[in-house]
């Protein structure tokens, strides 16, 4: 059976040439049939008609969706526009601050660089003064060391010469007084040499005559005594044999006194063994003596040594002893004999022994002899002169050349302190000027991270603000757009997914433009690839006294329109509650960010 058209069912063929559903032939009756027709056409009208109007609810959809399509194309534009507008302020403006603030840093720079030259000149005036004036110091120094070695040279010289003068009146003087002195010192030399020779030779007369006269005394005895013993025979023996050992004792001294080199003459004349011979008036006969230069110990270099002999006895008063020779002590008391002395003369060149020669004569070889000996001590008295001032001299000049040498080590040592003392002053004054360069750097980068942080503070204070002026904002114009739009129309046949929740069309989220502060100074920093870059994320900048349009709705209401403000979807405001917005953006970029309205 073939299907009815939709003219055969009333129904136009305008959206439709084919029915929805199969139509079924019944058979019944005319009524039946007639009455099924008419229902089954009304049925089909009225499923005609929903679906017509669904048809037209679709359309209307597709209008309204293509209508929104064309609306977020224009938005989307107009948002490109100002994106672009925006982009290419931003690029103006960065290009007007970034002149601004070359400028600013180059003349900044030149003050810098025209304070530092300055410091420089005036660094570098101050050294070349510093300089001279070391150099004038030194100079002046050097000329008074000159002048002060050049007066202590010629002191020094002056004082050699002087005192070399005045040594040599000196040694003038004390020559004349040596000699006085040694010829004054020989005088009395010779003077006590020649009493004490005299003492000696004195003393030695004196033993020997007293020797002899003893001798005498002893013979003449004996020779009295022979005689009286021959007046009485009884006792001639015994005075015979006393008489024998007397003489023999009397010609052993005689012996020893002439081999000594004194000669007696005549000692014994008289003396002969026959007592009968002598005669009774026997005097005492006189002793011829050797001279006296035969005499002298200082010629023997010894003193004569004779026995001590006892004195003449006395006349015997009673009967002599026989066997026993009794001798008595002279009447006058014997001299008493004195200690020879061993005598030793000052070491001289010559025999001290001529002076005391007998040269009475006063010959010319005597005289000669005196006169060379007197040369020869003062030839020998000068040169231990000589010797001694050569000595003296000698070490003079030795402390001479040494005090030279001690001052010269002396100024070498005080011109080491002074170049080391200037040394250490420049050095300390080149630390000192690091120190303070380090100083003010350290100043100069403290101030500048103070100021930074001072101004990332600003910043994120301004920032702050902003997010709460544009939130309370946001609710006010949101809250005003509700109130004043119409609800929306709601189809009934469209069907949403299950959990997801309708949002009404149209919504639009307001963002606030806050003037950037003329006070910040952008700071460019290499941006890192990492980080996305949202510039549809950023603050539209409109210039001054024009205004952001949104597009209409499809009712024809126009937005409320306030100046400084850009309306966008929802699907784009949500960037302004995230908070990785801190993230993406830096603190220093912020003021490039902001331009000034």
């Amino acid at each position: 059976m073939r299907r009815k058209s939709m003219f055969q069912a009333g129904i136009s063929t305008k959206f439709t040439s084919q029915y929805k559903a199969p139509y079924h032939d019944t058979s019944l009756d005319a009524a039946t049939a007639a009455t099924a027709r008419a229902e089954r056409k009304l049925k089909m009208q009225e499923e005609a008609m929903l679906r017509q109007h669904e048809r037209i609810a679709l359309e209307l959809e597709k209008v309204e969706a293509s209508k929104r399509m064309i609306q977020r194309k224009q938005a989307r534009e107009a948002r490109r526009v100002a994106a672009e507008c925006n982009a290419a302020a931003k690029v103006m403006q960065n290009a007007a601050r970034t002149f601004l603030q070359r400028r600013k840093e180059h003349s900044a720079v030149a003050v810098i660089a025209l304070a530092w030259q300055r410091h420089c000149v005036r660094a570098e005036q101050a050294r070349h003064v510093r300089a001279r004036a070391a150099q004038c110091i030194a100079g002046n120094l050097r000329l008074h060391v000159r002048r002060q070695r050049r007066k202590r040279g010629a002191v020094a010289v002056q004082r050699v010469a002087r005192s070399y003068l005045a040594r040599r009146t000196v040694d003038e003087r004390w020559r004349q007084v040596f000699a006085q002195r040694s010829m004054a010192r020989n005088a009395s030399a010779v003077k006590i040499q020649s009493t004490f020779r005299r003492y000696v030779v004195r003393e030695t007369f004196l033993d020997i005559r007293e020797s002899v006269v003893h001798v005498q005394a002893a013979i003449r005895g004996h020779l009295c005594r022979q005689r009286h013993r021959r007046k009485r025979p009884p006792a001639a023996v015994h005075v015979t044999r006393l008489a024998t050992s007397a003489t023999r004792e009397s010609s052993e001294h005689i012996e020893d006194a002439v081999s000594s080199g004194y000669v007696l003459e005549d000692a014994t004349k008289g003396l002969v063994t026959d007592a009968t011979e002598w005669e009774q008036s026997c005097a005492p006969s006189m002793v011829d003596v050797a001279p006296l230069h035969a005499l002298s110990p200082v010629w023997r270099r010894g003193s004569l040594q004779l026995p001590k002999l006892q004195g003449c006895p006395k006349p015997a008063e009673g009967p002599l002893k026989v066997g026993k020779s009794i001798l008595v002590q002279p009447s006058r008391p014997s001299r008493h004999r004195r200690r020879t002395i061993a005598v030793t003369l000052s070491p001289m060149p010559y025999k001290t022994v001529l002076v005391h020669q007998n040269d009475g004569d006063g010959s010319q070889e005597s005289i000669a002899r005196q006169q060379h000996h007197a040369d020869l001590r003062r030839k020998l008295l000068l040169r231990k002169e000589h010797d001694r001032w050569k000595e003296l001299v000698k070490q003079q000049l030795e402390a001479e050349l040494e005090r030279e040498a001690s001052e010269r080590r002396d100024m070498e040592r005080e011109e080491k302190r002074v170049r080391l003392a200037a040394k250490l002053s420049r050095r300390r004054d080149k630390e000192f000027f690091k120190r303070e360069w380090k100083h003010a750097v350290q100043r100069e980068s403290r101030e500048t991270t103070t100021m930074e942080r001072e101004e990332r503070a600003s910043r994120v204070a301004w920032k702050v603000l902003a997010r709460l002026e544009m939130a309370k904002l946001q609710r006010q114009l949101k809250q005003e757009k509700l109130d004043k739009a119409p609800p929306p129309l709601v189809n009934r046949y469209d069907r949403k997914k299950h959990g997801i929740p309708s949002k009404p069309p149209h919504e639009r989220i307001d963002v606030v433009v806050v003037p950037a502060s003329s006070q910040l100074k952008p700071r460019k920093k290499p941006r890192d690839a990492s980080k996305p870059s949202n510039p549809t994320s950023n603050s539209t900048t409109p210039s001054h006294g024009q205004q952001h349009s949104s597009n209409q709705d499809e009712l024809g209401h126009d937005p409320p329109t306030v100046v400084g403000f850009s309306y966008r979807d929802d699907d784009d405001g949500n960037d302004w509650d995230d908070c990785e917005f801190d993230d993406l953006v830096d603190e220093t970029q912020l003021a490039s960010l902001l331009i000034t309205s």
